[in-house]
């Protein structure tokens, strides 16, 4: 049993990729839980002539996570 959920993510952070499609005003976002999978999506992106981008997020737990 975990004594304390929350100590399980603090610190953890994951990589959203954000590409752009050309064609219409569409984000599609994606999540990774480590940055060299994040950069080749990135990389697939713009050698398909879309705009990407990485932004590095943080996990917090919400709400109370004690049972």
């Amino acid at each position: 049993m975990i004594s304390d959920p929350a100590a399980l993510i603090e610190g953890i952070h994951v990589v959203v990729v954000e590409i752009e499609k050309p064609d219409n005003i569409h984000y599609r976002r994606r999540t990774y839980f480590n940055l060299p999978s994040a950069q080749r999506a990135v990389d697939r992106a713009t050698h398909r002539g879309q705009s990407a981008s990485i932004i590095l997020c943080k996990l917090t737990p919400v709400g109370d996570t004690s049972d």
